[in-house]
């Protein structure tokens, strides 16, 4: 089947998939008595009602297609949100295979899937497969379902359709989610969403606890809503749970750092896109995924095949990631312990979302926080990498790569070369080389 016929069938059984799910699988409607009931009891005819929310794709059907098959990319474990082969007593599991059996008969396709592990232990791999397959034009899948934490990234290599430029898709829908249609669309393309179709949605549902008392004591203030009312009147946003918390922190032992014993407003693991800036590796895995550097080796970005593998020694991460120049600093310990190690660039990420809760990103010269995260939208000029300076290395007693200089990258994809003394360099953290070095007027320190 030629692509653009897959393309087309694919973006159809999407929408309609996603409408069937709670069709209640084709059962018959007759009223009965229920066993040992009084049968002279009033029976009352209830008149089916039609709970199918109709399709918008016409008299569509690929039944005369040559072989009228789409296969799907899943990841083990979570294949019924595709396809399931046979009942079970589970209700899910049940509505996926009416779901897919309705499908199947509408549209005249077989749907078909390939699995393998693709969770958080192992999505490298899987993204591996996808690339791979994508890359050769192997054509062994139509569509993906995936670890959205883990393979969103996919994009960025081209390697998913832009959903809205697809006339045979229906965003608008109510069985696609409108907030992530929304908020994933980044100029005009939308290369994945989700909705009813991930049932894992459901599966994984997370729920926020919060100690009542200590709500009472720090965040019940005059003129507050009701934390319930606001979940009820639709308000509860990761903005207004920032709104709450950021501004409590009461410190218990004085010591002016967040420490064991002190009541802080919001308490959670760090994610795998917000590091401000990095100048290190893992010494047993170095492809970390919470380390800039990291991050580069598993997405492939720096033309190995590091992204095939769950770790990288170092030996060959150290191609990529020391000067030829850096005789002092790659390879002894970070100050995060020895189970670092320093490398000789700093890779450097101030992103929206860090701006929420810290006060001390760069800021142009009209005070307007300045971010260097996606290619396109911030500042070309804006300072992602440079060479690592003695401001990122404890106990420095000389110049790390360059004696009076530093070699800078940006986010335009150019590298300049800045007159810096051993002094100089001294100063240059993250904040006050982005200061120094963006390329358009900036706010003082």
């Amino acid at each position: 089947m030629k692509a653009k016929q897959l393309l087309a069938l694919f973006l159809a059984l999407l929408t309609v998939m996603t409408m069937v799910v709670s069709c209640g699988g084709g059962k018959d409607t007759e009223t009965q008595a229920p066993a040992g009931s009084d049968t002279d009891a009033p029976v009352v005819d209830t008149e089916p009602v039609d709970t199918e929310i109709k399709d918008d794709l016409g008299d569509a059907n690929f039944a005369n297609v040559t072989n009228p098959t789409v296969t799907f990319f899943a990841r083990t474990g979570y294949e019924h949100e595709v396809w399931v082969e046979e009942i079970t007593d589970a209700a899910m599991i049940e509505a996926s295979y009416w779901r897919t059996q309705t499908v199947q008969n509408r549209l005249g396709v077989t749907i078909a899937q390939i699995s393998q592990p693709g969770s958080w232990s192992t999505y490298q791999e899987w993204n591996s497969t996808l690339r791979n397959a994508i890359q050769t034009e192997s054509h062994d899948f139509d569509a993906t379902m995936f670890y959205a934490g883990c393979s969103s990234s996919l994009a960025i290599e081209g390697c998913y359709l832009n959903l809205l430029e697809q006339d045979m898709i229906s965003l608008e829908k109510p069985w696609w989610n409108q907030n992530i249609t929304k908020e994933a669309t980044v100029y005009g393309s939308l290369f994945f969403t989700s909705g009813a179709i991930a049932t894992s949605q459901l599966q994984q549902a997370n729920v926020l606890f919060y100690n009542k008392d200590l709500y009472n004591e720090y965040f019940a203030t005059a003129g507050k809503k009701d934390i319930y009312q606001v979940v009820r009147d639709g308000e509860w946003t990761i903005d207004y749970l920032h709104e709450l918390t950021a501004a409590v922190w009461d410190d218990a032992d004085s010591n002016g750092e967040v420490s064991s014993g002190d009541i802080v407003g919001w308490g959670g693991g760090s994610g795998n896109i917000l590091c401000d800036y990095g100048n290190r590796l893992c010494r047993e895995t170095v492809a970390w995924y919470n380390v800039p550097q990291g991050q580069l080796l598993q997405g492939g970005y720096l033309g190995g095949q590091e992204a095939s593998k769950s770790t990288v020694e170092i030996p060959v991460a150290e191609k990529y990631f020391r000067c030829p120049s850096d005789s002092s600093c790659y390879g002894t310990d970070h100050a995060y312990g020895s189970d670092w190690l320093n490398v000789s660039y700093v890779l450097i990420n101030f992103c929206a979302e860090i701006g929420k809760s810290r006060s001390w990103n760069p800021q142009d010269a009209s005070g307007k926080k300045v971010y260097g995260e996606i290619i396109g939208r911030d500042n070309p000029g804006t300072l992602v990498g440079m060479d690592v300076t003695p401001a990122f290395i404890t106990n420095a007693t000389s110049a790390i790569c360059h004696p009076n200089n530093v070699n800078t990258l940006y986010l335009g994809g150019h590298v300049k070369t800045q007159n810096a003394k051993f002094e100089d360099q001294k100063l240059l953290d993250s904040l006050r080389s982005s200061e120094k070095f963006n390329e358009f007027p900036m706010k003082k320190l």
